[in-house]
């Protein structure tokens, strides 16, 4: 118990009084406060240029979305139309699935149904002779003549059509 207390003298006891004073007036200018200061202004510069970049963002965000509901509303009807080419694709397909099943399997009182050749195939019969058409010269004589994709060949004894004239670019 001898040791409860200390004698100071009173120029410290002053000296610590006026410290506290000072600090109590202005506790940044405490010993080594310039740094505090300075690091304290750095940080708010640093927080300043985050809230203009979130400003920046917040203003192009929402300049996209306008964009974006803009070009929506322009799309919108071609998506309808696309919808609708689908269903109509679709009903297409089940109509085509549909009679390719009826020409497989025939019923049990029908017969298959059975298409006839082309007719091109089925002419036997010589067209009557023309006193005015040239002589025709034997096949093995006569030039090949190109014909059309998709074309069947001439029936014998039957001149080539002419080829189709082509109208355009499309037709």
């Amino acid at each position: 118990m001898a040791k409860d207390y200390a004698i100071v003298p009173e120029e410290d006891v002053l000296k610590l009084k006026q410290d506290v004073a000072q600090i109590k007036r202005n506790p940044f200018q405490a010993y080594g406060s310039g740094d505090l200061i300075e690091s304290m202004n750095n940080m708010t510069k640093a927080i300043n240029s985050l809230i203009d970049l979130f400003k920046t963002a917040a203003e192009e965000m929402k300049f996209e979305e306008r964009e974006t509901e803009t070009i929506g509303r322009r799309m919108d009807p071609l998506f309808a139309k696309i919808d609708l080419l689908v269903d109509q694709n679709q009903k297409i397909a089940r109509g085509v699935v549909a009679v390719a099943d009826m020409l497989e399997r025939p019923s049990a009182r029908e017969e298959p149904i059975t298409l006839p050749p082309p007719s091109f195939q089925r002419q036997s019969f010589a067209p009557p002779p023309n006193p005015m058409a040239p002589p025709r010269m034997p096949s093995s004589m006569a030039p090949s003549m190109a014909r059309p994709m998709g074309m069947p060949p001439a029936p014998a004894g039957m001149p080539m059509p002419p080829p189709p004239k082509k109208k355009g670019l499309f037709g």
